[in-house]
């Protein structure tokens, strides 16, 4: 879903919706040391590019996402640094990508994001903290 998703903003994203996501980039750089803060930030930019598409259900959809986002983004993997400027620099090039306007890129490089949390989801479950985060936490920026 979120090839799609990064497919139609390709095509739709406004000024506005860019510079939010560039804002999300930014505050990952800043949240590089702190796991909690880039989770939120991770979220920021894929709630941002779900909301460009204009699409009211992949919108909708990207409340499930977050869930898988926040998990991801909170396994054992990501505890170290080095895979969050990874993972930070592949937003920028997806973000340059739907600047660009270029959708089949902006569809492969959201592929290779998923790819990276998929390596995270192969660590033992009982070794995440995703596995006591409470029901509550699935939403650390309070919004819907």
């Amino acid at each position: 879903m979120e090839p799609f998703a990064a497919r139609l903003s390709a095509q739709r994203a406004s000024a506005a919706d860019l510079h939010e996501m560039r804002a999300a980039i930014e505050m990952m750089r800043d949240a590089l040391s702190d796991r909690d803060l880039f989770a939120k930030a991770d979220l920021r930019f894929h709630r941002t590019v779900a909301k460009s598409t204009g699409n009211f259900l992949l919108n909708c959809f990207s409340s499930v996402v977050d869930t898988a986002l926040l998990c991801a983004t909170l396994l054992l993997m990501l505890e170290d640094e080095a895979v969050r400027k990874k993972s930070r620099a592949q937003h920028i090039d997806l973000h340059d990508a739907i600047a660009a306007r270029d959708g089949d890129r902006a569809a492969r490089l959201m592929t290779d994001m998923i790819a990276l949390g998929g390596e995270a989801g192969k660590l033992p479950m009982e070794r995440s903290r995703c596995a006591t985060v409470p029901i509550a936490r699935a939403n650390p920026m309070g919004t819907n």
